[in-house]
């Protein structure tokens, strides 16, 4: 839901309730054990600054004063990167000579010497002179951050809205990204010391080692201490009360705000379960702390060291062990071991597999294959198509489309490979990695090069793995073939043979498909071996064959045919032909909710028609689109553009509610099976109580988004009483024989 350069990129990944990005920063090295940083003898000395920064809420500005050790080979322009209007006050250097006479009277110390300055985009170059070998520089400079964020938007297809930066009465988001202090291209990279002021009460939160939160002359001081950085640091500031547990082994704080400040004990509670678990699993917790810290905002990210969830969010009852659960797993992958971005963001699918689809895996086997199927539903709903791209070109989420391919489908990657090698392997090469790649770059070659030394995995077969999975979009679309059944005489009892073949669409993949055959309450399965597009099998049954499946346990990653994938609001979300019709019945003050609902399920263009406008020359041109009903339609045309729908179940319509959404594809019988005669685009109605108020019948847009997988939605103020899914049909990768 809601990480090589510090925050170079901005990362989103999906939960059950909310979306999350998650801020990568680059450091230069972490010491063995936690807490405080370490040189590799080759790096170069870092750049050295003293950073004071001065918050101002209600003027959106933020002070800075930084104070940078010069080395002795100091070059001739020293560049410096921040945002782009910040204003430059002042730069002078204090030579040497100054900063070895700390006793000597003022009159005695040289006068600071101006330094001349070119400003351009964001680029900060500065003329040193050769004074400035082992001086210090003193900058000062004021931003303003005042973009303006939505604090209740309909979607969270792209979780940053484009943001970097802001500053508000209520607290302060700045992002890595967001050029808040100095940062410069030293090869050595960047370490700070930073002291926040803020107004009392506002204590703030960046990346590093926190020294202490304090209040001093009727002011909030946030002391931090960082390693070296090669990239720019996230600050969060807000209204907030600090507690802290060190059960994990590490420090564990909550910074939320008294309307949340009862929840510090689940929240620090599950911040030290999932430490511990992760620990387990891949190796040792590699910052100083742990922060869960309440944004203002409803965004959620992740950065090393905290993650900064809106303050609606962490009210929801499941967050500590979903939503939360995933950015600590960040903390190892993208925010631990980074991302090689010239082979692709693997982190998100990496952090879902380990976060989200572990949970499942640990509820059971149902749940887990119960997961696998709504991801290869997704994608199918959302991203095949022109929507479609390789990883390999992955790099943040932006859209339903870029979550299906970067968060879903690389998941799935991880799993075929732990599928393919087993546990222990599987396992054992992640930690490989996450010990010899920390606060390093990573790419999907290291993790492949892992699981051939410590998985035992063929090394030219993994090559061939990667290329068709990473390198190329799409996804194998597979279908049963020529499925017989005989019955055979074998040596002690009669049995049956089961004949047939597995095809594939061009471009073939290379694959290992699980076929099962079903003889009622038992199951033969036997793996087919594809190289080409096609691989015939036999197997024998000692029962009447009943069924043949392909993979049956989702443990596959592949495209599903429409039969297989009832239609949800992931469908609507995934349309590229929705067109909303708006009711005639609709009272004026329902209409009014149309546009937000048509933004929360990611269709804000949509066209919109007026039921009292449709023709008989309509039904033509709107037959095979998707079509969403904006209230029951009460036209002949209406009625019959949107043909029959399934009967919504008692328990919908029994829960009191102020919003129904049904969603059907095509032509259906009582029982919401799919009959493909005459099947016509995706239909869906809102069904809306003539009672319930305008705020009623709204809310449920903000929410839908999290709902996807759903064909049934209820809602009565505002929430979820009633969900359902319509059961998918058979497809092409399924054969059912006829009785005899």
């Amino acid at each position: 839901m809601y990480g090589a350069g510090m925050a170079r990129r901005m990362h989103a990944l999906c939960c059950p309730a909310m979306c999350c990005a998650v801020a990568l920063l680059s450091f230069l090295a972490w010491p063995a054990g936690r807490g405080a940083a370490q040189q590799r003898p080759a790096d170069p000395a870092p750049l050295s600054h003293q950073l004071e920064a001065r918050l101002f809420p209600e003027q959106a500005r933020i002070d800075i004063h930084d104070v940078i050790r010069l080395p002795q080979d100091a070059p001739a322009v020293l560049e410096l990167r921040m945002a782009k209007q910040v204003e430059v006050l002042e730069v002078v250097l204090h030579a040497a000579t100054s900063a070895r006479l700390p006793d000597a009277l003022p009159d005695a110390l040289p006068d600071p010497i101006p330094v001349p300055l070119e400003q351009d985009a964001g680029r900060i170059r500065l003329q040193l002179s050769e004074q400035a070998a082992g001086g210090e520089l003193h900058l000062r400079a004021r931003c303003l951050f005042q973009e303006d964020v939505e604090e209740a938007p309909a979607n969270m297809d792209n979780p940053g809205f484009g943001v970097t930066g802001v500053i508000h009465p209520k607290g302060a988001m700045l992002l890595a990204g967001s050029g808040w202090h100095p940062m410069s291209g030293h090869a050595g990279g960047d370490v700070y010391r930073i002291t926040v002021r803020a107004p009392a009460g506002m204590p703030a939160v960046t990346t590093g080692a926190l020294v202490g939160f304090f209040e001093a002359e009727g002011e909030q001081v946030s002391v931090w201490e960082t390693m070296p950085v090669l990239g720019p640091l996230p600050l969060a500031a807000g209204w907030w009360q600090v507690r802290e547990s060190s059960e994990a082994g590490v420090r564990v704080f909550t910074c939320l705000t008294a309307d949340n400040a009862a929840l510090a004990p689940r929240y620090l509670e599950a911040s030290t379960r999932w430490i511990k678990f992760y620990e387990r699993l891949h190796g040792p917790y590699p910052f100083a702390q742990f922060m869960v810290v309440e944004n203002f905002l409803p965004t959620g990210y992740g950065f090393p060291g905290f993650t900064l969830l809106g303050g609606a969010v962490l009210r929801l009852p499941f967050i500590p062990d979903t939503s939360l659960r995933h950015e600590i797993a960040h903390c190892w992958w993208g925010n631990g071991v980074f991302v090689d971005y010239s082979q692709g963001n693997w982190c998100e699918g990496l952090a879902t597999y380990v976060a989200d689809y572990l949970s499942e895996e640990e509820k059971s086997p149902e749940a887990a294959r119960d997961y696998r199927l709504r991801t290869l539903r997704r994608y199918a709903q959302l991203a095949a198509g022109p929507e479609d791209f390789p990883l390999a070109r992955f790099a943040s989420r932006m859209s339903p489309a870029t979550q299906a391919v970067g968060y879903g489908k690389a998941m799935f990657v991880f799993h075929m490979i732990r599928t393919r090698l087993g546990d222990d392997a599987f396992w054992t090469a992640l930690r490989e990695v996450f010990r010899a790649r920390l606060f390093r770059e990573a790419g999907w070659e290291d993790f492949r090069r892992a699981f051939v030394v410590h998985g035992g995995w063929d090394d030219q077969e993994s090559r061939r793995f990667m290329r068709q999975w990473i390198a190329q979009p799409g996804a194998p679309v597979l279908a049963l073939e020529a499925m017989r059944r005989e019955r055979r005489v074998l040596a002690d009892h009669d049995g049956w043979l089961v004949s047939g073949a597995v095809i594939q669409q061009e471009p073939a993949y290379a694959l290992s498909v699980p076929v099962e055959v079903s003889m009622g309450n038992a199951a033969v399965t036997r793996t087919v071996t594809m190289q080409q597009g096609r691989a015939v099998f036999s197997l024998e049954t000692p029962g009447l064959p009943r069924a043949t499946v392909i993979d049956p346990g989702a443990h596959l990653f592949r495209l599903l045919s429409p039969q297989e994938i009832p239609a949800t609001v992931d469908t609507l979300k995934g349309s590229v032909t929705c067109t909303a019709v708006l009711g005639a019945g609709v009272s004026a003050v329902h209409r009014e909710a149309l546009s937000t609902l048509l933004a929360g399920l990611s269709q804000p263009r949509a066209r919109v028609v007026e039921e009292s406008t449709l023709q008989e020359a309509d039904l033509h041109a709107l037959a095979h689109r998707d079509l969403l009903f904006f209230g029951w339609p009460q036209s002949a045309v209406g009625r019959q553009l949107l043909g029959q729908m399934p009967t919504p179940p008692e328990a919908a319509t029994a829960a009191g509610a102020d919003v129904v959404l049904l969603v059907a594809r095509g032509v259906q019988n009582h029982a919401g099976v799919l009959d493909r005669s005459g099947a016509a685009g995706v239909r869906a109605v809102v069904d809306i109580a003539t009672q319930a108020s305008l705020q009623a019948v709204s809310r449920p847009a903000f929410l839908i988004g999290h709902y996807g997988r759903y064909s049934v939605l209820a809602f009565r103020e505002g929430q979820a009483v009633f969900r359902d899914t319509w059961p998918p049909g058979d497809g092409p990768t399924t054969h059912r024989f006829r009785d005899e």
